[in-house]
């Protein structure tokens, strides 16, 4: 056990709990833009891509001048994906689609309220499949009468609607056709669009938070990658003459950082990974988890995702709440009176003594039974970013193993608190002969770190590289699987089948009377599938798929009985079937399936019957 003096301790003033940031005086708005005037400025960022720079500078001036110093109430409309101020507001497409049908008092059997509530379809001459914000907004252009001009919300109406809509979660269709009918009485058709599309967190123009803080201030991105907080950042640089004042850029405890990521790997060129390090490099397990930053001062504790998201209330926010910081706490050497771990929460089962499926985590997380045999998180541990008010995040990550390792910040508590698995290499033989370890454990890949790298916040870069079974030719599993139906997709895929349903043929009782053959559900894949394959499903079976109802599903399908996993959107007759080559990490029980089995991680390689239409075409074009 390390001493207590182990540690150089500092006593900074740390960000309360709650880490609440007061609005600095004079840091006042005197007026509130038009909503319309900021549905215009969306659609030129959408029309004009080269422009956005430009636009944005532009609409800065404009708000400073017309409406005042404070951006934030603009900003968090335009990235409203980066905002966490507002809770997430419970409100998907399924759930607007039945606000609306009532707000514009709709016969739910109509053919316009069928159109919202199954919005994912395609029908013969509709502009926007799959888009329910421009389907919606059709039903409600026709309807309408639009409010006049002085009517029209401002940007502050806007937020504030927004705010109430947010504390209204949940399954409360009463309220929310209340609050939207009062947006009927204040936004048109159009504007109404792009509310749905800020509720829905995608504006769909393509603007990422980097483009807009570049323009909003130098320095904005890098306190944004410290603190994930637009609010912060809004509000600390008012002024873009003024640069942050040092330390401000660092870590902090308990304010979320944007951690780093891994590059991918394009294919399994171990060589090529290994020029991108030093002579000697890491190799770690990559996890089946979710990626968690742990914050620690004396008995309090935060928690939170990679996106910022708070997960306090899970794991524990002191030593007599949670699932897991009541078992953890006892554990941190005696040195260390704070701290910032990066690292993954998976769920460990200790009576089957290995850690469980990512889906799991949320049900073990909420556990509060304390039942020595339950299923429960793990925090496995990869980084730490500061040590009693010291940020780490510029040292190497040597020297930040060097400090994890050794029970030097906290002993192992297994099961529960861990350090993840690390491995030195040096040569691509050393991957090769790791990732077949992994993929004998059913493990789901590796990641490759340069020992001599800083921590890049918000980065993805050579420094960490991940290798996953499925990338390599050799490793996983490949099947030959029949497409039996599919499920529309949404947004680019929209009014195009964006996932297959795939299953296998039954064998083992052959029908004796000749019978067509029957099938069992077996997974879902859609990724891996090129646009040529898109065009050519449409093509083939754009008439043929026939919409799927559980009261009258394919008898020749065995579905699970258990889970609605496999219940797609549309099927095929068996006259149609076709055969896709999938490639996976493993196949993995699941009780989703009508097999009891799935895969993990599929990836489309090729349709067999396109590619033998392609070659047959090719030998009468020779």
């Amino acid at each position: 056990m390390p001493s207590g003096h182990e540690f150089n301790v500092r006593t900074p003033v740390y960000p309360t709990a709650a880490d609440s940031l007061e609005k600095p005086p004079g840091l006042v708005n005197h007026s509130s833009l038009s909503f319309n005037v900021i549905c215009r400025f969306f659609e030129q960022l959408r029309d004009h891509p080269t422009k956005r720079r430009e636009l944005l500078v532009k609409m800065f001036e404009l708000l400073r001048t017309h409406a005042g110093p404070d951006l934030y109430p603009f900003i968090r409309l335009l990235l409203p994906d980066r905002d966490r101020e507002r809770p997430v507001y419970g409100l998907k497409e399924s759930q607007m689609a039945k606000v609306y049908v009532k707000v514009l008092d709709l016969d739910p059997k109509s053919e316009a309220a069928q159109k919202l509530i199954h919005w994912k379809i395609p029908r013969p001459g509709a502009e926007a499949t799959g888009d329910f914000p421009h389907i919606c907004y059709e039903a409600i252009k026709a309807r309408q009468v639009p409010p006049k001009p002085e009517d029209i919300w401002t940007v502050d109406a806007v937020n504030q609607v927004l705010d109430r809509l947010a504390v209204t979660r949940g399954n409360k269709v009463d309220a929310h056709v209340r609050i939207f009918g009062e947006v009927m009485k204040h936004l048109n058709a159009e504007q109404q669009r792009w509310l749905m599309r800020i509720i829905l967190k995608d504006l769909k123009i393509s603007v990422r938070e980097k483009t807009v803080l570049a323009v909003y201030h130098p320095d904005a991105q890098e306190l944004f990658n410290v603190s994930s907080d637009l609010k912060r950042v809004c509000w600390t640089l008012t002024d873009k003459e003024k640069k942050l004042e040092t330390g401000e850029a660092e870590v902090k405890l308990f304010r979320s950082f944007l951690p780093q990521l891994c590059k991918r790997t394009a294919n399994h060129d171990f060589a090529a990974i290994v020029k991108h390090m030093p002579k000697d490099f890491y190799i770690e397990e990559k996890m089946d988890g979710e990626r968690i930053q742990l914050h620690k001062r004396g008995n309090e504790y935060f928690y939170c995702s990679r996106k910022a998201k708070d997960y306090t209330y899970l794991y524990g926010a002191h030593i007599g709440d949670g699932t897991l910081t009541p078992h953890i706490h006892g554990a941190f050497s005696s040195g260390v009176q704070s701290c910032i771990l990066d690292g993954e929460m998976l769920v460990y089962d200790p009576l089957l003594g290995r850690y469980l499926a990512f889906g799991t985590l949320k049900s073990a997380a909420l556990d509060r039974t304390n039942q020595p045999d339950a299923v429960r998180p793990c925090f496995k541990v990869f980084d730490v970013l500061m040590i009693n008010g010291t940020s780490l995040a510029q040292k190497s990550l040597r020297r930040r193993k060097e400090v994890l390792a050794k029970d030097r910040v906290f002993k192992t508590v297994p099961g529960r608190f861990e350090l993840a698995d690390l491995w030195d290499g040096s040569t691509p033989d050393d991957i090769d002969m790791r990732l077949k370890d992994i993929v004998g454990s059913k493990g789901e890949g590796l990641v490759i770190k340069n020992p001599l790298s800083a921590y890049e916040m918000n980065g993805r870069s050579e420094s960490w590289i991940k290798v996953k079974p499925e990338y390599a030719d050799d490793m996983g599993e490949t099947l030959d699987l029949t497409v039996l139906g599919g499920w529309w997709g949404s947004g680019k895929r929209g009014g195009k089948i964006g996932s297959l349903l795939c299953g296998l043929r039954n064998e083992q009782d052959p029908p004796e009377d000749g019978s067509l053959p029957t099938f069992t559900t077996f997974c879902a894949a859609g990724g891996g599938l090129a646009f040529s394959d898109f065009v050519w499903l449409e093509k083939k079976f754009g008439d043929k798929w026939i919409p799927f109802e559980r009261s009258n599903a394919p008898k020749w399908v065995v579905f699970s009985k258990l889970k609605p996993d496999d219940k797609p959107d549309v099927y095929l007759q068996r006259q149609d079937l076709f055969t896709i080559t999938v490639k996976a990490s493993e196949i993995t029980v699941s009780e989703g399936f009508g097999m009891g089995l799935t895969l993990r991680f599929p990836r489309v390689r090729r349709i067999i019957e396109k590619e033998e239409e392609e070659d047959d075409a090719a030998k009468i074009n020779a």
